[in-house]
């Protein structure tokens, strides 16, 4: 797993606060990182435990929620980790709302409105005795025309919240986002946790120039230091010693004249073992002639902001250092007598870089083998939509020609096998219609509002009250059921199942059809129920697979596109189907979002 050093995250005079994440221990108030994330599961393990934190430590709490994981779902998660929630609620210690009430507020989003609002938030914490505000936002929200406003948004914050006491989490899902995005996201914060089999890391991707402004920034500490009053002699000694940085010192003979301890941890050389000896037996061999060069132009005057020079250990292994220097000069300072160097190990940094390159390759390719499946089965669909159905219009022509030019044949056995072709054609167009359906559905725009799904199957019942009403059934529809989603995604979802509902109710002398919810805790359940002819046990494992056709028992079978349809648009919306039924009793399916 690779892991972030905490010691990158501090700035200076920053307190460090405790972030809740394993991997991550403690962050500075000005943090700005985001969550990579790919199932609700993957919010819950990050953000509870970061929130959890954020409360014990007398942090106020902003937690903006989307579809991928709802306000009453993340309570319920946070108050399964933390048994005394409420009493941080009771102290108005935590704020969860939708993103629709600040991202979205009034139709579209403004970075303006957006920053200010968290620095009232903030204000208002402090003035109520809270130490700072801890926040996320979910973002699966964003559509790609306002990708461009969100960013320079996110690299607006990275310019204004390193002066407050704040530390901002981002979560994106991983699911609408190619390589390029990705990039984007990452490029804006200061790290990104990702989870890759399993197992969450964490990948900083700091921009260079701030990692070379904090080595100057240490450099000039540390010659400051060095060039103070000999008065200092003992503090010097033990911020040389004890610094976290490794810190080396050779002579202009390139011999080594001091080493710190961290640059003991950092190589597994004992000081002792090294004080007098050339300074190459630090370098592979493979770039030591290289590294020299770049060491012996530091006797010409040169200082290094941050120059990578491979440091080789004791044991063989060999790290990338990031390096800056600077010369010490004599008393009459032209002589130079010593140069110092101060590194930073950017061995997992470089790793985690190239597996990130790779995943953006893998990235890339994924996406252009999806762009090659997507015009495969868009072909195919032409075909369907023009070249098949020519053949079939072809076979129910020619058969229709046939029973007309030799009415005698009609109550023959020929007669019959004209209408069991004929049939067999409409069966088909049927079937060709669900599959293009189906296809269909991967083009659909993913835009969310307010809709009123009792108007939307009102809307469906009235069209199919007219193609079934030989069966004269008898609707119930639950009114005003209001909830956040796609109305066209919900359109096709319900006219297939009212559909599969109302086939089943043919010859059914008190046929019943009832669509309604059932409130929840934690979310509602909305079911479409009939007393029509039911579906056997065995069919219910494999119902929503396409073609799989199943038999009631009396004469009506299915193909099972309507209802493979119907799970792809429950998958889409991230919801949840199931079917309680039984032959000769009827059937209730079930969804929860």
């Amino acid at each position: 797993m690779i892991r972030l050093h905490n010691s990158l995250l501090f700035k200076e005079n920053m307190e460090a606060r405790r972030t809740g994440i394993d991997i991550i221990k403690e962050i500075p108030w000005g943090t700005h990182f985001c969550q990579l994330y790919n199932t609700k599961d993957d919010l819950i393990e990050i953000l509870v435990p970061y929130f959890k934190a954020g409360l014990e430590s007398n942090e106020y709490c902003i937690w903006v929620t989307s579809e991928s994981l709802p306000e009453t779902k993340a309570m319920h998660a946070l108050a399964g980790s933390m048994p005394d929630l409420d009493g941080y609620l009771k102290k108005k210690q935590l704020e969860i709302f939708n993103y629709s009430e600040l991202y979205t507020k009034g139709g579209s989003f403004k970075a303006g409105r957006v920053l200010d609002f968290w620095i009232r938030k903030l204000d208002k914490a402090l003035e109520n005795g809270f130490e700072g505000i801890r926040v996320t936002g979910d973002t699966i929200w964003l559509q790609k025309n306002g990708w461009k406003d969100f960013t320079d948004y996110e690299e607006e914050i990275n310019k204004i919240i390193s002066n407050y006491k704040m530390i901002v989490a981002c979560t994106y899902f991983l699911g609408r986002y190619g390589a390029d995005e990705i990039i984007d996201i990452i490029k804006n914060h200061e790290f990104a946790l990702i989870k890759r089999e399993n197992k969450w890391m964490a990948i900083e991707n700091s921009a260079q120039s701030k990692l070379k402004q904090e080595l100057i920034n240490e450099r000039n500490k540390v010659l400051d230091v060095l060039n103070s009053n000999r008065q200092t002699t003992d503090y010097l000694e033990k911020l040389f010693n004890y610094a976290n940085a490794p810190i080396i010192v050779w002579d202009p003979s390139f011999k080594i004249t001091r080493f710190n301890h961290a640059f003991e941890h950092l190589t597994g050389y004992n000081v002792n073992e090294v004080i007098d000896r050339e300074l190459d037996v630090l370098f592979p061999e493979s770039g030591r002639e290289e590294s020299l060069n770049k060491i012996r132009r530091t006797l010409e005057g040169e200082h290094w902001d941050s120059v990578e020079i491979p440091i080789m250990c004791k044991n063989g292994n060999i790290k990338v250092v990031l390096w800056n220097s600077a010369n010490i000069y004599g008393e009459d300072e032209k002589t130079i007598v010593a140069t110092i160097a101060q590194g930073q190990d950017i061995t997992e940094r470089r790793d985690a870089e190239l597996e990130l390159k790779a995943l953006n390759e893998n990235l890339k390719n994924h996406s252009r083998q999806l762009e090659t499946a997507n015009k495969d089965l868009e072909a195919f669909s032409y075909s369907l939509s023009h070249d098949v159905r020519k053949y079939i219009r072809t076979i129910d022509g020619y058969s229709s020609i046939i029973a007309e030019e030799f009415p005698e044949i009609k109550n023959s056995k020929n007669g019959e096998y004209i209408e069991k072709i004929k049939g067999a054609v409409k069966s088909i167009s049927k079937l060709i219609d669900s599959m293009l359906g189906l296809y269909r559905i991967s083009n659909l725009k993913h835009n969310y509002e307010e809709v009123n799904l009792s108007d939307v199957i009102n809307e469906i019942i009235d069209k199919k009250d007219e193609e079934y009403k030989e069966y004269r059934i008898n609707y119930k529809v639950e009114s005003n059921m209001l909830l956040y989603s796609n109305s066209e995604f919900l359109k096709i979802l319900f006219e297939n199942l009212i559909d599969n509902s109302c086939k089943s109710l043919k010859d059914n002398i008190n046929a019943k059809l009832e669509i309604g919810k059932i409130s929840s805790d934690n979310s509602p359940t909305y079911f479409v129920s009939d007393n029509g002819t039911g579906i056997d046990s065995i069919y219910h494992e494999k119902i929503f697979q396409p073609f799989v056709s199943y038999n009631t028992g009396k004469g009506y079978n299915s193909t099972g596109i309507g209802l493979a349809i119907v799970k792809k648009i429950v998958n889409i919306l991230n919801g949840n189907i199931w079917l309680e039924s039984e032959l000769g009793k009827g059937s209730t399916f079930f969804i929860r979002f």
